[in-house]
């Protein structure tokens, strides 16, 4: 799982991810890109960049091969209605499958400001404007300049009582989800509850290159940087695998206060 990667054309970490991308190419195991996987995303046409295309013709040459998963992050607008063929599955909200729920994360313990603009600028008004009318560039510089003011906003402190009350409350859902994973905080966490439920958000991977492993069978998720994957992960349709014991602090789990 990858989330958070904010790449862009001129971002310094284009070389590192179109290299991540192709050490992925030698497993077979599915792949979720977790959201705001590019810097600034819109998927209607005339708007994409190169490296976005790129990336969208690597998803499809994989996807034949082994499932590839896509979860849009609050940086990434109208990519999955107009390139779901390109995946294996995913969504604009959430993906759950197997007792697994995946969304990116960002509706949580989120400001009314942020909810509504969300809903604004993913909405039918929007994606209209962007595609007809003259002054879309000038919208999409709008788009821009919001995000950068919600990432000067990002609060230093980790909502986790928010993220925890969260998580409850999913749990109520029939059936309840066993996992939680989510993206967009820029901070690994984990957290066990006592019934063995799995809350966790990945690390950024702009930050330190991480990405997580996720073994469904118990349940579990381990952070490694991308160059210290074990040369051979397993296949999904393989036999249980022995899960690894972690060897740093972001391999811990937490439990449940």
């Amino acid at each position: 799982m990858v989330a958070d990667a904010h790449v862009g054309e001129d971002s310094s970490s284009l070389a590192r991810f179109q290299a991540m991308l192709s050490a992925l190419e030698q497993w077979e195991c599915p792949l979720v890109f977790l959201g705001d996987i590019m810097e600034l995303w819109i998927g209607l046409p005339g708007f994409q960049s190169p490296i976005q295309a790129s990336f969208l013709a690597w998803c499809r040459r994989e996807s034949r091969r082994r499932r590839i998963l896509f979860l849009e992050g609050n940086h990434e607008f109208f990519v999955f209605s107009e390139h779901g063929s390109s995946f294996s599955g995913g969504g604009e909200e959430f993906f759950r499958e197997s007792g697994v729920y995946l969304t990116h994360g960002d509706q949580i313990a989120a400001s009314s400001s942020h909810l509504w603009f969300r809903r604004w600028s993913k909405g039918r008004l929007a994606r209209l404007l962007l595609r007809f009318l003259p002054f879309s560039r000038g919208i999409v510089r709008f788009l821009k300049r919001q995000l950068e003011a919600q990432g000067r906003r990002r609060p230093r402190f980790f909502p986790s009582q928010a993220i925890v009350a969260w998580g409850k409350s999913m749990k109520e859902a029939s059936p309840p989800p066993r996992a939680m994973l989510m993206g967009h905080f820029h901070r690994s966490f984990q957290l066990r509850f006592s019934d063995g439920t799995l809350l966790a958000a990945l690390p950024a991977w702009k930050d330190r290159g991480e990405v997580a492993l996720y073994f469904p069978r118990q349940n579990r998720l381990l952070f490694r940087h991308w160059r210290d994957l074990p040369p051979h992960l397993p296949k999904p349709d393989g036999p249980p695998q022995p899960t690894p014991k972690p060897k740093n602090k972001y391999g811990q789990e937490h439990p449940a206060s």
